[in-house]
């Protein structure tokens, strides 16, 4: 993934949903949200970004990428080969956190938790009330005031016992009433200066967004401890058979929770809201399905491309042209909440420190 126009569809996930080859070249449909018809693009070109994973200035994310998509790649073709049933279980868990994690999906939900917490924040900022008994708690710890002395007295060693008792009695009389007098003063700058802290934080959310988002791959863009999370699982394949071919959103993978809907394959939400199933499509005809081994249930590949397509962002791609499946598919991109709270993506954050 060497260069500026960097993907975060993988390529070598895109190869098998290919219609046509010509040398390297290949090509799938696109289904955009917004456009009325799929239009035929160069995989090159589709679910890439101009420095996505930042520019030559720090092309030290980007070449960590590459060096996992080496090893992904070879995971990638077993599970597409005559045998997947043989590929490790922590190999298949490592290909889905890896292509999941590094998604414009994934980048979004943080930019939008970014964005959300700093108008939460916004919505809390106390009232001159509320204000005025902060102050006042302030003021009447007096561990900070003595403290606030006790560093003034530190520059007048000149002082005896006597006048330093009497200047942190003058002290603390004189602050007691510079604080009756200016009590309403203070509690509107306290209030002034929080209100335009919170509006500079938010004129850069996007910024810690894009900034949570790359320190959350820069240690490690397989995030081995999210990978270890699935080792109870197992995993199998999936074929169509006759069914129609499966799509690949760009959320690329994605689970099903012990609640009933589908999400971002993040984190587990709590003691009783878990990842049930994970799905990751890896060519028309093949899907990899991860689940407890508790649970096993039935899923139709309509489902799955139903799902697929409502947490995708922009866009999925097919091998198909337009059909009747592909187009109620169309319909569907953007349509369902990838995330349930703001804690799954904490989580996430907390896992790359």
């Amino acid at each position: 993934m060497s260069g500026r126009q960097q993907h975060y569809i993988p390529q070598l996930l895109q190869r098998s949903f290919a219609f046509r080859q010509r040398g390297d070249e290949l090509q799938v449909y696109v289904y955009r949200k917004g456009t009325a018809k799929p239009f035929p693009a160069n995989t090159r070109g589709v679910g890439q970004q101009r420095d996505f994973y930042g520019g030559p200035e720090s092309p030290e994310l980007d070449e960590a990428i590459t060096r996992t998509e080496n090893r992904l790649a070879k995971v990638l073709r077993a599970v597409n080969g005559d045998n997947p049933g043989t590929v490790p279980p922590e190999d298949i868990a490592l290909l889905i956190v890896a292509l999941s994690m590094r998604t414009k999906t994934v980048r979004q939900a943080l930019l939008d938790l970014a964005s959300g917490v700093l108008e939460a924040a916004k919505s809390r900022i106390p009232d001159e009330a509320a204000s005025r008994a902060l102050l006042e708690g302030s003021f009447r710890d007096g561990k900070q005031l003595d403290e606030a002395i006790d560093r003034e007295l530190r520059n007048r060693p000149e002082m005896n016992r006597n006048q330093r008792r009497q200047f942190r009695r003058f002290a603390k009389d004189r602050w007691a009433s510079e604080f009756e007098k200016n009590e309403r003063k203070y509690a509107a700058e306290f209030r002034d200066s929080l209100a335009q802290h919170i509006e500079q934080l938010s004129a850069c959310a996007a910024a810690i967004g894009d900034r949570a988002f790359l320190q959350a791959l820069s240690r490690d863009p397989s995030i081995p401890e999210r990978t270890a999370r699935f080792a109870g699982f197992e995993f199998r394949v999936m074929n169509t058979g006759a069914e129609a071919p499966f799509i690949l959103g760009d959320c690329v993978a994605f689970a099903t929770y012990t609640d009933g809907e589908a999400r971002l394959a993040l984190a587990d939400l709590d003691d009783e809201i878990r990842i049930q199933r994970l799905f990751l499509p890896v060519s028309p005809i093949r899907c990899m399905v991860g689940q407890m081994l508790d649970n096993e249930c039935e899923i139709s590949v309509g489902e799955i491309n139903r799902m697929s397509a409502s947490l995708s962002l922009e866009l999925f791609i097919s091998n198909m042209s337009e059909c009747e499946s592909t187009r109620s598919l169309h319909g569907l991109i953007g349509t369902s909440v990838p995330y349930s709270t703001d804690e799954a993506l904490i989580q996430l954050l907390s896992e790359s420190e």
